[in-house]
C-alpha cells in the first residue's frame, strides 16, 4: 500500500470525519470555517492510501515558533500503518 501526504481542503475534513465512528457529533464546513477564520495560516494535511482517503491533521500557527494541532483522525482500517 502506498501512503501520500498532501494539503486538502474542508471538503476532505468533512469526508473523513463522517465515517470516523468517534465523530458521534456530526461536523459541518460551516463549523471548520468558523474555528479557522481568524487563524493565521491554516493548515489541512490529507493522508490518502493508494488515492484513497485515510485520514487528516488540521491545525493552525499560533505564532512563528508554534503551531496548534487542533483535530484529526485516521479511518479505522488505515489505523496502525
Amino acid at each position: 500500500m502506498t501512503f501520500t501526504i498532501e494539503q486538502g481542503n474542508l471538503d476532505d475534513v468533512l469526508a473523513i470525519c463522517k465515517a470516523l465512528p468517534e465523530f458521534d457529533k456530526p461536523l459541518t464546513i460551516a463549523t471548520l470555517e468558523d474555528k479557522i477564520r481568524h487563524c493565521p495560516a491554516p493548515l489541512i494535511l490529507i493522508a490518502k492510501a493508494n488515492q484513497q482517503l485515510a485520514g487528516f491533521k488540521l491545525g493552525y500557527s499560533l505564532s512563528d515558533e508554534e503551531f496548534y494541532s487542533w483535530l484529526g483522525g485516521v479511518l479505522p482500517q488505515f489505523r496502525r500503518q
